[in-house]
């Protein structure tokens, strides 16, 4: 079975959340009423097309099979923004919403995401709406403005960028 197949098929309970790994640093975020949130999802060779850096680890779901809700960004490195898949999922997925800081944004508009569909979130921004809050905070991504971020649906996760050091 497809691995996005096996997320839209695993049902979810009142007051649960299912956490599926992407590869990469990339993850798939699905709540009971069946939404979807990708974080920094890595689903092509867009690294080795553009830099020669060979992936860590399969591609294992076809951008074009993408549909989530909410698509968040952590910053502008081609692994955790995909400049391929980016522009497939938004022709493919017209509700999606895509977040992510300034930089990000910039890029989402150059990929073909249309301007309503960007949400900007800074460090110390919060994105509501009846289904998720999601809110930048501070990570460590020295000369960047790549973010961490806290959602809440349902149930909170506090996700931080993958090799950053907690500042607590």
């Amino acid at each position: 079975m497809k691995l996005i197949n096996a997320i839209r098929e695993t049902p979810v309970g009142e007051g649960e959340l299912a956490i599926c790994w992407l590869g990469q640093a990339g993850f798939c975020l699905k709540d009971a009423a069946g939404r979807m949130l990708m974080v920094d999802p890595y689903l092509t060779n867009c690294g080795q097309r553009m830099r020669g850096f060979k992936r860590l680890s399969a591609c294992l779901i076809d951008p074009a099979e993408v549909v989530p809700q909410y698509y968040i960004a952590t910053h502008i490195h081609f692994d955790h923004f995909d400049y391929d898949a980016i522009p497939v999922v938004a022709h493919n997925s017209p509700q999606t919403l895509f977040f992510g800081p300034g930089s990000c944004i910039k890029e989402f508009e150059k990929a073909g995401v249309q301007e309503e569909r960007c949400c900007r979130l800074d460090r110390g921004s919060i994105f509501n709406d009846r289904a998720v809050t999601i809110q930048a905070i501070w990570a460590d991504r020295r000369r960047s403005d790549g973010c961490g971020w806290k959602l809440h649906s349902g149930q909170r996760i506090k996700r931080k960028l993958d090799q950053c050091r907690n500042r607590s």
